[in-house]
């Protein structure tokens, strides 16, 4: 029942999210963390979120534990490389692309 009531909010928060309702889809995301299965997907999406409302610090903590939660989550990876371009973190930026460039080669 968990994964199912997790997946149905994983994609409640999609379909806002696609819709530009960050609000709703933050909602919807939020609901879903409750159900361990699917933690490292919510982080990613609301990394996501927070990327498109241009809150990189909040993104890259988003990322960050999406990563800890799945080392091997290579877009979390290809997102967070982003934003730290954005910050002006090249360094960082290089690492991360590495490191999903070797989760999925």
């Amino acid at each position: 029942m968990g994964s199912v009531a997790s997946s149905h909010n994983i994609n409640k928060g999609n379909s806002f999210y696609r819709k530009k309702d960050y609000p709703q889809a933050r909602k919807f995301y939020f609901k879903a963390l409750g159900y361990r299965k699917h933690e490292a997907t919510v982080h990613y999406n609301l990394g996501a979120l927070h990327t498109a409302e241009n809150n990189l610090e909040a993104a890259i903590a988003e990322y960050s534990i999406a990563l800890d939660k799945n080392p091997a989550y290579h877009l979390a990876y290809n997102n967070r490389a982003t934003c730290y371009i954005k910050h002006g973190n090249y360094c960082a930026a290089l690492d991360d692309s590495t490191r999903a460039v070797e989760c999925k080669p």
